[in-house]
């Protein structure tokens, strides 16, 4: 273990891409086992659950036997102001998703919510929120500044290459159907997304107010998008959603790099 967190440092490309690899054949494994386990398609929502959160967990145990957990934000909670801060950035980006992808302001999503088809929704979107935010903000992010440092430079750099990681990412929904461009603009957008939580996370040192942001509004789009049937969201939709985020990007990174953050490598390389 002592040689793979040596080899973090010193081919921090490479370990970045092995660890992705590595967490989508085990999260592609354990799908297939339990697929097979319980007899269903590998496409129901019981292996495509067990599957990510099993890699997950063999990315916390990396963490832990790495002693990164905390410094991560992994084994950080946050206090009161962090979550308050993240309420308000949550209601903004609430109210931006509603008018870029919807083209209005309405929050009302009471009928969609209690339907049948939003509890799935609902339980997916948080597997998904606290999955990707342990592997991208959490681990992925964290190896980043370790190599690149916690320099204004280091830290700026670290948060974007681990945001176009996350956005890379959703460019396999061309493989969903998807076209090109509209893979493209939604893979942009989630970067800017990245972007922005990345900073946060080392601002605040924790993930997990990132974490619930992220499901959130995943799971706020998709029920609020089940009262328009038939929508299918375009270049348009995600241009706006792009825009609309410019502020929380622009914001978090001031205070990033402006700000005196935390130490974020407390333990010697």
């Amino acid at each position: 273990m002592e040689k793979f967190k040596s080899f973090s440092g010193s081919h921090p490309i490479l370990f970045t891409l092995s660890l992705l690899i590595s967490w989508f054949l085990v999260a592609a494994i354990a799908t297939g086992v339990t697929a097979v386990f319980f007899r269903v398609s590998f496409i129901e929502p019981l292996p495509q659950s067990v599957g990510p959160l099993v890699a997950t967990m063999y990315i916390i145990l990396i963490a832990w036997r790495f002693g990164w957990l905390r410094s991560s934000g992994i084994g950080s909670s946050g206090n009161l102001k962090v979550w308050l801060i993240a309420l308000l950035a949550f209601a903004y980006l609430i109210a931006a998703y509603s008018f870029a992808f919807f083209g209005d302001l309405s929050l009302d999503i009471g009928n969609a919510f209690i339907s049948n088809a939003a509890q799935p929704i609902i339980f997916r979107q948080i597997i998904v929120g606290i999955v990707e935010e342990i592997l991208f903000r959490g681990v992925l992010l964290y190896a980043l500044v370790r190599v690149l440092g916690d320099s204004k430079r280091g830290l700026f750099s670290a948060v974007l290459l681990s945001a176009v990681l996350f956005g890379s990412m959703h460019l396999l929904q061309a493989f969903a159907g998807r076209s090109i461009g509209v893979a493209l603009i939604a893979a942009l957008e989630s970067t800017v997304s990245g972007m922005w939580w990345g900073a946060f996370v080392i601002l605040w040192g924790t993930m997990w107010p990132i974490a619930a942001i992220h499901a959130g509004s995943n799971a706020f789009v998709l029920i609020k998008g089940l009262s328009y049937p038939g929508l299918m969201f375009s270049y348009q939709e995600y241009s706006f959603a792009i825009i609309l985020q410019l502020p929380l990007v622009v914001l978090s990174l001031y205070w990033l790099l402006k700000a005196a953050p935390r130490p974020v490598i407390p333990e010697i390389p």
